[in-house]
């Protein structure tokens, strides 16, 4: 092979300049920009404080309905029961029947005459009490005749010969008295009215009992906000006093019993769950020891109020509420409907200004991506120019070290691949690296070891050297078609790669990046399959130059997952099993799909590569992979060296001796490549190599344990 010559360029394109009109495309677009985000910002906020002003208006507008509703309907039934306990009849056998004149006949008088009063549905019953609480006449189970009302009712009550006209708030009928055998766990609404004497003095009270789910809940029910919203009214406890309008969902959240009678009256408490208990959500809190909803807790205070930034209610959902305590009945109401309904309409104003600032985002992407490829344009401008003999045609590739270019030469119009070294990258051990490379690599003419044609530098700083295009894919995109090699095609490539590294190793030359991507296979005179070793960027003398100031340890150098253990610790003692391990990667890669650690994290891979011992590639797939071959991949990955092969020969006579079902042939290898390519073409548009993306890794790890 001919030593490489320096060559010179030929004119250089002026490099065209767009600073000043990339500055004003800039500030336009933050001006309108900031333009755009004022008027938007404005807009939501007018928008939403309208929407939160009316939202205010609706709650208490429902609320005042609801209680103006119930206040109407008390004043109707005192007025109603207030004309029954003055009721000439009933006075006069109520007079009878406490001085004891023939009970038997005066209750059944009195009964058919009381009765009347509690004809519709949402009666229950009535009873006749004494001045201590003691039960005359009722229209239900003899159970309550005679008896005395227990504490709890008889607070409620309050003094039972009071002039006042009670509208009660719910009990069960269990806790009206203290014998509760044949009661039930009913709630029921007691309204009372005094009974008087002919001379005007109180002897009794005349109490109906009212069904709360078909009275006080109708009342709470006149106007309802939405199809969420709700009225409903609760004791000093936070104990609720009338149905809900989720009773299905509130069953099927456990919140109150799941029977055909069972009701939030009297059962649930408004606690706040912590979470959405309507979306699946649990909470491990016990009921009693929840908290009251945020409304509840201010208004057993004795505080009446409204909340339109939103919180919880008893089924954990977020809602506006407005509420109001009502000391004359001793409960609060409350109306609330939730949030997102609640700014139902804030939602378009939301989109459209989303979509504003999405075509703002648009527009600044617009302008980005042009100044990016207005940018690029004019350092593709600059970089096509010729080398030489070489004339540029397109970028194929870019890495750490530098940029490739297929190019063609100018008398023998043969395609090559350029390398050029990046102008951020000259400085002096950068350039003597990259005279190294080329150097060293030149002195390689294996056919599986890619060729080098050339070398120059240009006056105005850009370093290059030729080389020989490949038309291929990598082993890279091989894995990506096939997934997996069956054992007899890894044995051929395996077998070229070593060879290359055989010339490579004799003449005291380490490659050091062994990867996939640095390994491509190609058609080279009618043989398809044919391995090309790429990429010599880290190659390393075993016996170095002592003439040379070049480093021969700039950093800890190689690709994760393919670098050897000894590499990362940094042993002085490097040699040529260096590459051997990479080869045994490369080997379990295509036989298994995966690579010997294949962990995302790149610190946990490059740890478990110096602490942890390779699996067997036997272990990681169900391919038949013969032994002998499933034996020197793991020998190549031993984490000591001794523990590997000795040479890349050696690895040659082991995989020849490989005793395998069937042999990868030339004409296997063409009908593979005929029947993908389609899928070839695919891999090599999606990334343009032609050759390898020449980059370069250096990393700098202090692992704390060491092999």
């Amino acid at each position: 092979m001919s030593t490489p010559t320096k060559q010179t360029t030929r004119q250089v394109l002026p490099k065209a300049s767009s600073a000043g009109s990339n500055r004003r495309l800039w500030q336009i677009v933050a001006g309108v920009g900031a333009l755009l985000l004022i008027i938007g910002v404005w807009t939501y906020d007018a928008v939403q404080e309208t929407l939160n002003e009316n939202i205010t208006i609706g709650l208490q507008t429902i609320l005042r309905a609801n209680i103006q509703s119930l206040q109407i309907v008390v004043d109707d039934e005192r007025a109603y029961i207030r004309s029954w306990a003055n009721d000439d009849e009933v006075r006069t056998l109520t007079e009878q029947l406490l001085s004891g004149q023939d009970p038997d006949y005066v209750r059944r008088e009195l009964t058919k005459v009381v009765e009347n009063a509690v004809t519709d549905d949402e009666y229950l019953g009535f009873a006749i009490i004494d001045g201590k609480g003691v039960v005359q006449v009722t229209n239900k189970s003899d159970i309550f005749l005679d008896t005395t009302l227990s504490p709890v009712a008889l607070k409620l009550l309050g003094p039972i010969l009071s002039a006042e006209i009670l509208f009660g708030r719910p009990i069960t009928e269990n806790a009206l008295i203290e014998k509760t055998a044949g009661l039930v766990n009913r709630p029921l609404l007691l309204h009372k009215a005094p009974i008087t004497d002919a001379h005007g003095n109180i002897i009794a009270a005349l109490l109906f009992a009212v069904d709360p789910k078909k009275d006080f809940t109708r009342i709470l029910s006149v106007a309802e906000l939405g199809n969420t919203g709700s009225t409903y009214a609760f004791d000093e406890k936070g104990l609720m006093l009338s149905a809900s309008r989720f009773k299905d969902q509130l069953k099927q959240l456990g919140l109150i019993p799941d029977t055909p009678d069972g009701s939030a009256i009297l059962t649930l408490e408004l606690r706040d769950p912590g979470v959405d208990l309507t979306k699946g959500k649990k909470t491990t809190e016990p009921r009693d020891s929840r908290p009251l909803t945020r409304m509840a807790a201010a208004a057993v205070s004795g505080l009446s109020g409204i909340d339109i930034d939103g919180y919880r209610d008893y089924r954990g959902t977020e809602v506006v509420g407005a509420w109001q305590w009502l000391p004359e009945y001793g409960f609060g109401v409350a109306t609330e409907v939730t949030r997102s309904e609640a700014l139902r309409s804030l939602r378009p104003v939301r989109l459209a200004f989303v979509g504003l600032f999405g075509l703002l985002l648009i527009t600044a992407g617009f302008f980005v991506v042009n100044s990016y490829y207005l940018n690029r344009l004019q350092t593709e401008i600059v970089e096509l120019r010729e080398l030489g003999q070489y004339s540029l045609v397109e970028k194929i590739g870019e890495g750490g070290m530098g940029k490739v270019y297929k190019a063609q030469h100018s008398l023998l119009k043969r395609p090559t691949a350029i390398k050029l070294i990046r102008e951020d990258q000259l400085d002096e051990t950068a350039l003597e690296h990259f005279e190294r490379e080329v150097q060293l690599t030149s002195q390689l003419n294996h056919p599986n070891t890619i060729s080098i044609y050339d070398y120059g530098h240009s006056p105005d700083g850009i370093f290059y050297y030729a080389m020989e295009y490949l038309s291929g894919i990598t082993l890279d995109q091989l894995i990506k078609i096939e997934k997996k090699i069956p054992a007899e095609r890894v044995v051929y490539l395996l077998k070229q790669i070593c060879g290359s590294l055989v010339e490579a190793h004799s003449q005291g030359l380490i490659h050091r990046d062994i990867k996939p991507g640095n390994i491509m296979i190609c058609q080279r005179g009618g043989d398809y399959d044919f391995v090309k070793v790429l990429d010599f960027g880290l190659v390393r003398e075993i016996v170095p130059d002592p003439g040379s100031n070049i480093s021969q340890e700039p950093g800890i150098m190689g690709s994760p997952g393919f670098i050897a253990p000894e590499l990362l610790v940094m042993k002085s003692e490097i040699d040529a099993r260096s590459d051997l391990y990479s080869v045994g990667a490369i080997g379990f890669l295509l036989l298994t799909g995966e690579r010997v650690f294949p962990d995302s994290d790149i610190d946990v891979v490059l740890h478990k590569t110096v602490n942890a011992s390779p699996p067997r590639p036997s272990e990681r797939t169900d391919a038949q992979i013969p032994k002998a071959l499933d034996d020197l991949i793991h020998a190549c990955l031993s984490r000591a060296p001794d523990d590997r092969p000795a040479s890349a020969s050696e690895i040659v006579e082991q995989l020849e001796n490989i005793e395998l079902e069937k042999s990868w042939t030339v004409k296997n290898a063409y009908n593979w490549w005929q029947e993908k390519s389609d899928q070839i073409s695919m891999e090599r548009k999606v990334s343009r190599i032609g050759n390898s993306d020449m980059s370069e890794t250096v990393m700098d790890i202090d692992f704390g344990e060491r092999v």
